[in-house]
């Protein structure tokens, strides 16, 4: 698993408290592709955004990377 940057991890540590909408930017697309994070097939009210989920295997970045988040965080 490769190491994430801060902004990345900063992206996780939000998606894990919550599903939230994103433009299919570079942060997002970079998680998505890799498998940390995955949409949820909701769209935002403007249709401009796309809503993401984080992943096991975005948690498991968090608990190597980020500070030992887990999964009770967004619970």
């Amino acid at each position: 698993m490769e190491k994430l940057s801060p902004l990345n991890l900063y992206a996780l540590r939000l998606i894990s408290a919550r599903n939230r909408y994103y433009k299919l930017r570079q942060t997002a697309v970079y998680l998505e592709k890799r498998g940390y994070i995955e949409r949820t097939g909701c769209l935002s009210p403007d249709g401009e955004q796309y809503e993401f989920t984080i992943t096991e295997k975005g948690r498991l970045a968090l608990e190597r990377f980020g500070g030992g988040l887990t999964k009770t965080a967004r619970d």
